[in-house]
């Protein structure tokens, strides 16, 4: 590969323009809930996936409580710190010294991941690629794209989508509602967006370290992607898999000092792995993260839908004799890492070892986009500015859907006046060791407003969340004698109970022995509970 000089400073003016282009019209859904919200009512400042955000919010209040090693907040369990991620360390520490609402910091935590995202590829592509046009239209691709999941939906309108979800599965316009494409990661959730760039810095550098073969680009790119797993452990389980691949890919014979140069990110992310095996396989508690919460495996059908027409030029190349041997190092690279990911994904149906979850899928994109390339070379501007256009569809039909719902679903994406105020004073009175019981709703956004512990806050992070939520919902809903819910509570170890009268108009927490109303207000109710008899 021939040595280019560095990029000028010049050469950044595109990707500082796509980023603020892209942070505009990815705020166009969230202006929308703000002003949607009744009177009576604050938008949550998220599209999507409100319980796992909130989920991030209980680590990222502990980090603007103080902490820099994390507990499990969404249990009543009690443990010691033993949870580490610098993402949400790092936010929480800008609430705790910029006094900022989680609103304010979610919006600077996505802005964050835009950068990173876009400045990833764009340094990915200064790397990979020599022609400026064509660095433009494949970062403008990259950014603005999505998927044909809006073909699944305009066959929706005409009644031939319900068939084909029928015969291929669910998940047919998964660009629609996941975070796979680069522009649903910068608008929906910065934990996808910022590892993504990440990984896209550390291609960069380990193209670099092919270019020179010196051990210093090998080891720096072993330290951001230790950063990397850090914020996305997932991402991990990728490139232990995809390294070795590409090695075996290699075409000359493999010598014992080159191959361990190019193994070099391994031995350095060997730690952090290890660390992520005990804390999600062997931890009492955080153990039942990863064995919860099982989701539908995603049909390959659906999944090339989701990558839309870059993964339809890759699909090309593959079919054709010729275009096989993939000669170029990052070509090698990424299709390995490609490979690996579908692998992983879809080959648990005949090796149930195998580890599987959507999540892997999120830094794929970028791999997609270094292979579809050659394609892009042979583009005219005026036919590139098209490309760009058309493989946007889906991005637009994303920003209508997610404003027109975060517009009419106030229950669940806006957080009623009443119960925040409910929330603030809980906090002022709650210890961080404090227990409260709540429904999982309430017990999720808890996890998020209040500085202490809940039994049910969500359905993968909360141990046995399946039995807690049919216990809870037996004691909400008045099914349990005083008798057994006082045993019920003093076994969970709870201190206060948090419901809304109304929903649960069966339960009377008065009549529990050790239940004392301290919090009536708007159609809220806070209880104490204390299981020690009172002395008459």
């Amino acid at each position: 590969m021939p040595r280019r000089p560095c990029a000028s400073w010049r050469q950044w003016t595109f990707p500082a323009l796509v980023v603020a282009a892209l942070t505009l019209l990815t705020e166009i859904p969230y202006i929308a809930g703000r002003c949607a919200s009744p009177p009576a009512r604050r938008f949550g400042g998220i599209l999507l996936w409100v319980d796992d955000l909130n989920m991030y919010f209980s680590f990222i209040r502990q980090a603007a409580d103080g902490h820099w090693l994390f507990v499990n907040r969404l249990t009543h369990l009690p443990h010691a710190p033993a949870f580490f991620n610098p993402e949400y360390l790092a936010v929480g520490l800008l609430i705790r010294w910029l006094s900022l609402t989680d609103t304010a910091a979610f919006a600077l935590w996505r802005l964050a991941g835009v950068v990173v995202l876009i400045g990833g590829f764009a340094a990915l592509l200064s790397v990979v690629e020599t022609r400026p046009l064509v660095r433009k239209a494949a970062l403008a691709l990259f950014a603005f794209g999505g998927g044909l999941g809006w073909i699944v939906r305009l066959l929706g309108t005409w009644g031939i989508g319900t068939s084909l979800r029928k015969s291929w599965g669910a998940y047919l316009d998964l660009d629609l509602q996941s975070g796979l494409q680069p522009f649903a990661q910068a608008m929906l959730n910065p934990h996808f967006s910022l590892p993504h760039g990440l990984l896209l810095i550390v291609m960069t550098l380990y193209f670099m370290a092919e270019r020179n073969g010196r051990a210093p680009y090998y080891v720096v790119a072993g330290i951001v992607a230790a950063l990397s797993g850090l914020l996305r452990p997932y991402d991990l389980i990728t490139l232990w898999t995809a390294l070795p691949l590409f090695v075996l890919l290699a075409p000359e014979p493999l010598k014992s000092r080159r191959t361990v140069r190019r193994l070099l990110p391994l031995i350095v992310t060997a730690p952090i792995l290890a660390y992520f095996v005990w804390l999600f396989s062997m931890h009492p508690i955080f153990r039942h993260w990863a064995g919860q919460g099982a989701i539908e495996p995603v049909p390959l059908l659906g999944q090339l839908i989701g990558l839309g027409l870059p993964g339809l030029v890759v699909v090309g190349r593959l079919c054709r004799p010729r275009a096989r041997s993939f000669a170029r190092v990052e070509e090698r690279f990424c299709l390995a890492w490609l490979a690996t990911v579908l692998i992983l994904l879809h080959g648990r149906r005949w090796l149930p070892f195998l580890p599987f979850s959507p999540q892997l899928m999120m830094p794929t994109m970028g791999a997609v986009y270094v292979l579809a390339l050659p394609a892009i070379r042979f583009g005219r501007p005026p036919a590139l500015a098209f490309l760009v256009l058309l493989n946007s569809i889906s991005s637009g039909v994303m920003i209508w859907e997610r404003t027109r719902t975060v517009s009419t679903h106030h229950h669940y994406y806006h957080v009623r006046v009443a119960d925040l105020a409910a929330y603030e004073w809980l906090n002022d009175a709650a210890r961080e060791d404090d227990v409260i019981l709540a429904d999982e709703l309430n017990g999720n956004r808890l996890g998020r407003f209040v500085s202490a512990r809940v039994v049910l806050g969500h359905y993968s992070v909360t141990p046995w969340s399946d039995a807690r939520r049919a216990e809870i919902g037996r004691l909400l809903f008045g099914e349990l004698s005083a008798a057994d819910a006082h045993a019920y509570l003093k076994t969970m170890g709870v201190r206060w109970l948090f419901f809304h009268p109304r929903r649960h108009p069966g339960f009377h927490p008065g009549r529990i022995p050790g239940c004392r109303i301290r919090y009536r207000a708007r159609g809220v109710a806070i209880y104490s509970f204390d299981p020690r008899p009172r002395r008459s």
